[in-house]
């Protein structure tokens, strides 16, 4: 703006300048004319001859000539040496303007107003548009901002500035590609005078950093507004010196002050009202003769509902330039102040649970103890926490678990992670004698410093309970198995009298009836004899059934393979049931005892199978090993549950059996597919079955 108007001054100037011209043009052309009217008249009336007046003409003329050349010298050279000084400031300006130019820290371009073609451009303006004017002299404007969305509007603002002479320089905001990225350009543009023709001039600033700096702060100061809101944080300040003081919205909806929001308001309305008399406390507390720079109190005040409230004041007194003010801050803290109560019910609720816990819960810190509950203490037998505190941790470690404790806690301190469960060790009591515990351990903060929290299950009557329990379960195997054993015995020995007398006497019967037969003669008593003699038929072969059920024949003198045939014979002959018998990995058992286990869970399954599976073929497979026997029995039925039939008689009949021959079961079955029941039982060396 001032440059323009220094180019109006010059203009204004040489207009001047050309009328003072024209004004001594015009007194030179009048005095020249009656010079020579007057020198004309003068010599006519002084000469009286004609020759006399020519010589005078002569002498006039050569007069008016020399006057005029000393004039017109004098005014040459005056002329010569403005235009020297005016060439000279020009010279100097044009040296000035083009070392501001180029070394201005913001970019310029000087450009053809009707073209729009760069003239000139300075380094930080080819810097920033990326410019090779040695290279391409016909860039022009549209080029450097054809990224902008705004480009159209953006040349017409450029042409309409430039043809309004009347218009001081414009300012023109536009986003645009520099530096290979958008940034934003803040434009200034003026005409400047060059060669008596306008040129335009653009000074262009990249306010992308300002701008997103601004937009920083802006966001900065809507998280704080937002954080203030959320932590219902208010803000007020108390001018001292006009007795006035300011509140923000939070202040006023918290202590129901009926004002306008961040108003200053004189302090003494304050002083009527309970909630806000306490600014009027703060005031006179903070300004008495020992000043105090911060204050920090905490109030209760109630709403409109009568509903308590806890707020927390924060001020600190300002003194500057004779004006003296308190800026403070006010936080509601009843939610916090009923959080605390929670938690410390929850804290003591805590504390009871923990001591009436039978597991011992403890606290180390420092390689001590710093907190035990009850049970801990009756562990240890210690009277108080002192006892245990009095001694290191070590104390009540063996010696032979010491090297691992150290190293399970260091663990727990450096990798920062947790026992992952309970573990066995063996500690020491206060008087030295040794128990048995399982320990857990878990990293925790403790009064605000780490340490380690375990919980400890004494184990000294449990494993008393375990070796009782171990010693009876024991005890009742070694009853089952010899029930079990007289049980096959006696089996055996009732099938033997089975089959040898009862057997043997309903034989003699049959023949002597078959005899009796032979020799009557009435038919009535011939009917009935036949009558008893089939009575007798059926007897014997229940008998003989029932021998063969309580010990089977085959399995003493055929063996187990053949025991089985036969069992699976009796069971499925009126059946449609398909079985098979995969002996092709079996040899001849020559354990007896074991012979018979594997027989009556094999005729415990194939009886379960003809009564519940409701299957269409069964395989039964016995595998005979170095080591072990094994057999499988699989079926292809309706299956079964496994959970809810853990307590069927014949499972638990088939398992013991099995775990008191030292053997294994598995059971699998699923509903509408099958079952399969695989064993596999030790093999004894012929030693042992001797000493058996």
């Amino acid at each position: 703006m001032a440059r323009q108007k220094k180019w109006q001054s010059y203009i204004t100037q040489v207009n001047l300048n050309r009328y003072g011209a024209l004004g001594i043009t015009l007194l030179y052309a009048f005095v020249g004319c009656i010079w020579i009217l007057l020198s004309d008249q003068l010599f006519l009336y002084l000469t009286s001859s004609l020759q006399d007046l020519s010589l005078a003409q002569t002498a006039k003329g050569l007069l008016y000539v020399a006057v005029t050349a000393v004039i017109l010298f004098i005014l040459i050279r005056k002329l010569q040496k403005i235009q020297f000084q005016l060439a000279e400031s020009a010279m100097r300006s044009e040296l000035l303007y083009r070392d501001i130019f180029t070394a201005s820290p913001e970019a310029q371009l000087i450009y053809d107003p009707e073209s729009l073609q760069i003239l000139d451009a300075n380094e930080q303006a080819c810097r920033l548009f990326d410019l090779k004017l040695e290279v391409d002299s016909k860039i022009n404007l549209r080029q450097i901002f054809r990224e902008s969305l705004d480009t159209n509007k953006f040349l017409d603002w450029l042409v309409n500035s430039t043809c309004n002479d009347s218009q001081d320089d414009q300012y023109f905001k536009l986003c645009t590609k520099a530096r290979e990225e958008m940034a934003q350009l803040s434009i200034m543009q003026h005409k400047v005078l060059k060669d008596g023709q306008f040129i335009g001039y653009l000074l262009v600033k990249d306010v992308s950093e300002v701008r997103r700096f601004i937009r920083n702060i802006e966001h900065a100061v809507k998280r704080l507004d937002i954080a203030r809101e959320v932590s219902g944080m208010g803000c007020w300040e108390i001018d001292l010196n006009n007795k006035q003081i300011l509140c923000c919205q939070n202040v006023t909806e918290l202590l129901d002050i009926k004002i306008p929001a961040n108003t200053a308001v004189p302090l003494e309305r304050f002083e009527r009202d309970s909630n806000t008399s306490l600014f009027c406390d703060i005031t006179e507390e903070m300004t008495k003769k020992n000043e105090q720079d911060e204050i920090r109190q905490e109030h209760c005040i109630r709403d409109k509902d009568q509903k308590v409230h806890y707020i927390l004041v924060d001020a600190q007194y300002f003194e500057q330039n004779e004006h003296r003010s308190i800026v403070g801050t006010l936080i509601d803290q009843t939610s916090q102040k009923e959080i605390e109560s929670r938690l410390l019910q929850q804290q003591e609720q805590w504390n009871n649970l923990v001591e009436t816990l039978p597991d011992g819960v403890a606290i180390i810190q420092n390689n001590s103890v710093s907190y035990a509950n009850k049970a801990v203490l009756r562990m240890f037998h210690a009277d108080k926490l002192a006892d245990l505190q009095a001694k290191s941790i070590e104390h009540f470690i063996d010696d032979k678990s010491k090297t691992s404790v150290r190293q399970r806690m260091s663990d727990i301190f450096n990798k920062r992670e947790d026992s992952g469960g309970f573990h066995h060790r063996h500690l020491l009591r206060l008087d030295g004698k040794p128990f048995e515990c399982e320990i857990a351990s878990k990293l925790i903060s403790y009064q605000g410093k780490d340490a380690i929290q375990i919980v400890i299950r004494d184990l000294t009557d449990r494993v008393k309970a375990e070796t009782e329990l171990a010693a009876a379960n024991q005890r009742l195997s070694i009853l089952s198995s010899t029930t079990l054993d007289l049980l096959e015995r006696e089996r055996k020995r009732i099938a033997g009298e089975l089959h040898d007398d009862v057997g043997q006497s309903l034989t003699a019967i049959k023949l002597g009836i078959r005899w009796l037969t032979r020799r009557l003669t009435d038919d009535k008593l011939i009917k009935k004899a036949e009558d008893i003699q089939s009575i007798c038929t059926d007897t014997l072969e229940t008998v003989r059934s029932l021998s063969l059920m309580l010990r089977p024949a085959q399995l003493d003198s055929l063996g187990l393979s053949a025991a089985i045939e036969w069992q699976a014979e009796k069971l499925f002959t009126d059946s449609a049931i398909a079985f098979n018998l995969d002996v092709s990995e079996f040899t001849e058992m020559t354990d007896k005892d074991q012979e018979i286990t594997v027989f009556r869970v094999i005729q415990e399954s194939l009886t379960n199978i003809i009564r519940h599976a409701n299957a269409s073929a069964v395989t039964v497979k016995l595998i005979s090993e170095a080591n072990k026997f094994s057999f499988m029995v699989i079926d292809d039925g309706m299956g079964f549950d496994i959970n809810q039939h853990t307590e069927s008689t014949g499972l638990v009949n088939m398992k013991e059996r099995v775990e008191l021959a030292g053997g294994q079961i598995q059971v699998r079955s699923l509903p509408g597919v099958g079952t399969e029941i695989k064993v596999s039982l030790p093999v004894k060396t012929n030693a042992e079955i001797e000493v058996e």
